[in-house]
C-alpha cells in the first residue's frame, strides 16, 4: 500500500542513522562535511524518487516498515565496521554474513511458502538445468559475494558513516545500468539527482583524502 518512491526514500535514510549510530556505537565524529554530504545526497535521492508525484499513500504500516529497513541497513553498515575494529578479516566477515543469511533463509522458507503460494518463487528443484545453475552462481557471485568482500575490505580504510554516504551511489549506478541494459531514459531530474549524490560522495572522499595527506 506504499508507493515505491516512498519506500526508496525511507530506505535511503540509512546514512542519517549510520552517522548517529556511528557516534553512539563506534565513537565516530559527526563533522560538518558529513552532515553537508548527507543533506546534498538526500536532496539527490528526493529528485530521483520524486515523492511529490505520489497521490495516494494508504499504509502507515508500510511506511513504518520501510523506515525500519533503513535503520536496519544502517546497523548492517555499523556491524561491518565493528567487525574490522575487532580484527576480523574481511573474508571471515563475508563468510559469516553469507552463512547466517543462508541459515535464516532456510528457517524462514516454510513461512514464505505459506504466505507466498507461488511455486516459481518458493520451490526448490534439484533438476534445474546446468546452465541455469551456472547463471545462479554468477548472479550470487557478482551480486552478493564480490560486493560484500569489497565492502568489508573497505571498512579497513574508512569509517562506517563515510561508507553509509558512499552507498548512496547505488541509485545512481542503477539508473545508469537501467539505461544501458533496458533503454530506460535518463531525464533531467535523474541527471541532477545523480549529480548531487556524486557531489556528496566527493565531499566525503576529499575530506578523507585531506586527512590522510595531513597524517
Amino acid at each position: 500500500g506504499v508507493h515505491v518512491a516512498v519506500v526508496a526514500l525511507l530506505l535511503y535514510t540509512q546514512p542519517i542513522w549510520t552517522i548517529i549510530f556511528g557516534r553512539l556505537m563506534l565513537r565516530e565524529s559527526i563533522t560538518a562535511t558529513k552532515l553537508t554530504a548527507v543533506v546534498i545526497a538526500m536532496s539527490g535521492i528526493i529528485l530521483l524518487v520524486k515523492p511529490w508525484g505520489i497521490r495516494d499513500v494508504k499504509s502507515l504500516t508500510g511506511i513504518v516498515v520501510s523506515l525500519v529497513s533503513g535503520v536496519l541497513l544502517s546497523l548492517w553498515v555499523i556491524w561491518g565496521r565493528k567487525s574490522v575494529i575487532q580484527n576480523q578479516h574481511f573474508i571471515t566477515t563475508t563468510i559469516g554474513w553469507t552463512g547466517f543469511s543462508a541459515i535464516w533463509l532456510i528457517l524462514l522458507w516454510p513461512i514464505f511458502y505459506y504466505f507466498l503460494p507461488y511455486t516459481e518463487i518458493t520451490s526448490i528443484n534439484v533438476n534445474w538445468p546446468i546452465l541455469f545453475l551456472l547463471y545462479l552462481l554468477i548472479y550470487a557471485s557478482i551480486g552478493g559475494v564480490i560486493p560484500h568482500l569489497l565492502f568489508y575490505r573497505g571498512f579497513e580504510k574508512i569509517e562506517a558513516s563515510t561508507a553509509g554516504i558512499l552507498l548512496l551511489l547505488e541509485p545512481v549506478s542503477a539508473a545508469i545500468l537501467a539505461a544501458l541494459f533496458f533503454g530506460q531514459p535518463i531525464g533531467p531530474d535523474v541527471v541532477l539527482g545523480g549529480a548531487l549524490i556524486l557531489l556528496s560522495n566527493y565531499f566525503v572522499i576529499s575530506a578523507r583524502h585531506n586527512i590522510t595527506r595531513i597524517q
